[in-house]
């Protein structure tokens, strides 16, 4: 991308925001596609306010803000790039805190958070909020409103949110909106060649046919046939075979699992959340110089990392949020020198995903273009979805609406509970597991309705909780709460806890909420006055792996991840940073992969898993089967069938 000059809508973003100024607004919020350049926009933006009358003041300091640090350091090498030497660039964050000598400062939200006080609410004269829709969240929101800049501007790909917060609210009005389906439709981002993988769909004919009535969960069950990890490699291999040393992007629903799958594909490396910013940080870095090929991929892509040429996007997680598969999706559509379109493998067969798409499909065939790349010359094909199932190709309007009557089923089952019922159902929920719970928990019980059936009929979660009695999640713990929980708990281990020992514990919240509260797991136990990397000694690289083999020998099974950090085992980021993965280690010890060679048939897995559920007289959340010392680690049953939800509907016990 020129980075002298705007292109067309870019130019007309900032003749939004200029006229948004002029008559009076010192806030807007832009909505623009991944892969357009948002992040020059508003480069761009706050050089022309700079050097606008309104910028003319003692005070030219600019602060960008992001939830995510490798967002951050992409930010400011654009920034260097457009605004020079002559300026002085700083970042403030866990491990460099550039306060007060920068003109620009690219912050971390969190951080920014924590330590708000180090800062004047004047300092900044005009502020940037990237990856806007993470806005609403209570640490995030405290941090921007502490702040009074002469503007602020918000910038988002995706400005819906799950828990239907307004980002009006923070940012006010929208001064411009360019979606992925209208750049695709005028050349800014590339065509996409989208093929679905459901040549296996039983009983279809004959539910045709018959036309009962079926819920999307039971649709689900009898139609659709997951496919084995060992064929989806066989079939990405095919599908790619005529394009010419591609990139590959593979969106797995776990560690586990994209450890497994990595090694299956062979030239493939993992990218997650978990793992150091240093490894993270070289993987990603030999992705972009085409060095790496092929990523398999756990919440780390979906949103703000630059990685300008993916020629393939292969889909093999579930979920129902358009929000994260558009995300995911615009990691291929950035256009590149010599790319065509992108091809989009999606082996996630549901009744809901198959909804989605046909609803996108047809958005594409109904958006006209405003801001064309260029004339032209012949009808094209912008997004062709194309369902490998000859049944589907014969039968799509009858099977959309087959769909469309299963959605009208599950909403009228979830009608049927009155409010009173529902919110007596989630104050037993939240009674037996001990805390106010997050809407992801109550999506993966068995025990009470979908968040969604309580976003709907409340209007938020959040005020389905008040209703309830009890505050959202996050609120519900202060830090001082979460500490004070997090002290006792290593008092109680005895040593520092694993991230595993954290989630698999009932009475703690989970380490994803730690690391909402406090930036890291890391900072959490320091603020509890341990020293996270403290160890009894050190431990070499094959000392490592004698300790595998002794535990092994000792116990007759491969040690679990929650087995980790404990009496003489070294934790479990001592192994993936030391080995490269979890499933390398136990492969130099001679122990297997994960799950495949740990010496259970899938036959004997479910039959555990239905033991389990008999005797407990419900069926068992992971951190429950975690938690069993007497069970195979949830771990290992993702890396057997791919996914939690996906065991426990071979085992019978989830429809």
């Amino acid at each position: 991308m020129d980075t002298t000059k705007p292109r067309n809508y870019q130019q007309s973003c900032l003749e939004n925001l200029a006229l948004a100024r002029e008559q009076g607004a010192n806030k807007a919020l832009v909505v623009m596609a991944s892969g357009l350049g948002k992040t020059l926009t508003g480069a761009f933006d706050i050089k022309n306010y700079l050097n606008s009358a309104q910028g003319t003041c003692q005070n030219r300091r600019v602060l960008i803000l992001c939830h995510s640090e490798a967002i951050l350091s992409q930010i400011k090498e654009v920034y260097k790039t457009l605004f020079g030497e002559e300026y002085r660039y700083g970042m403030y964050n866990g491990f460099e805190k550039a306060t007060h000598q920068t003109d620009f400062l690219f912050a971390n939200l969190q951080s920014v958070n924590l330590h708000k006080d180090e800062f004047d609410p004047n300092e900044f004269v005009y502020i940037l909020v990237d990856e806007a829709h993470h806005s609403p969240a209570k640490t995030y929101r405290q941090a921007i409103e502490y702040f009074h800049p002469q503007f602020l501007l918000g910038m988002t790909a995706t400005p819906e949110r799950m828990d239907d917060a307004v980002l009006s609210e923070i940012f006010g009005e929208t001064a411009f909106e360019y979606r992925l389906v209208d750049a695709v439709q005028d050349g800014w981002l590339s065509e996409v060649e989208y093929r679905v993988k459901t040549d296996e769909l039983q009983k279809l004919e004959t539910i045709l046919d018959s036309g009962e009535r079926f819920s999307l969960s039971q649709l689900n069950r009898e139609v659709f046939v997951p496919k084995r990890d060992e064929e989806i490699v066989r079939i990405i291999r095919e599908d790619i075979s005529g394009k010419n040393d591609p990139t590959m992007v593979v969106f797995c629903q776990t560690i586990a699992h994209a450890e497994k799958f990595a090694e299956l594909m062979g030239d493939a490396v993992v990218i997650h959340s978990q793992m150091s910013n240093e490894e993270r940080n070289r993987r990603l870095k030999g992705f972009r110089s085409g060095e790496i090929k092929t990523v398999c991929a756990v919440d780390i892509l979906n949103e703000g990392i630059d990685v300008p040429r993916t020629d393939v996007i292969v889909f093999l997680r579930v979920t129902q949020s358009k929000i994260v598969f558009t995300q995911q999706l615009g990691r291929g559509l950035r256009r590149a020198k010599g790319k065509g379109n992108v091809l989009v493998l999606d082996f996630v067969s549901t009744a809901t995903r198959l909804e989605m798409l046909y609803r996108f499909e047809r958005e594409f065939k109904e958006a006209t273009g405003r801001y064309v790349r260029r004339k032209q010359t012949e009808e094209r094909e912008y997004f062709n979805l194309d369902i490998e199932a000859p049944v589907f190709r014969e039968r799509k309007v009858d099977i959309m609406a087959l769909i469309e009557r299963a959605r009208r089923v599950s909403e009228r089952y979830n009608s049927t509970y009155t409010d009173e019922e529902l919110i007596s159902l989630l104050k037993a929920f939240a009674e037996k597991r001990g805390h106010a719970p997050t809407q992801t928990e109550a999506d993966m019980s068995q025990e009470i309705p979908a968040s969604t059936t309580y976003v709907k009929r409340f209007g938020t979660w959040e005020a389905a909780m008040s209703l309830a009695g009890m505050k959202a999640y996050r609120s519900y713990y202060s830090d001082t709460k979460m500490i004070e929980l997090l002290r006792n708990f290593i008092e109680r281990l005895g040593h520092i806890p694993t991230i595993g020992e954290i989630d698999a514990d009932e009475t703690m919240p989970c380490s994803a909420t730690y690391i909402c509260h406090f930036g890291s797991i890391e900072s959490a136990i320091k603020k509890a006055g341990y020293n996270y990397g403290r160890a009894k000694r050190k431990v070499s690289y094959e000392e490592g792996i004698v300790l595998l083999k002794e535990f092994f020998e000792k116990t007759g099974h491969p040690p679990k991840t929650t087995d980790l950090g404990k009496g003489v085992l070294p934790s479990y980021l001592f192994y993936t940073r030391k080995y490269g993965s979890w499933s390398n280690a136990l492969a130099l010890a001679g122990l297997g992969v994960v799950g495949k060679n740990a010496g259970y048939s899938d036959e004997e897995m479910l039959n555990l898993l239905r033991d389990k559920a008999e005797r407990d007289g419900k069926v068992p959340s992971r951190r429950e089967v975690e938690a069993d010392p007497d069970m195979p680690s949830a771990t290992t049953y993702r890396a057997h069938f791919g996914s939690w939800e996906n065991t426990l509907r071979l085992a019978g016990l989830k429809k």
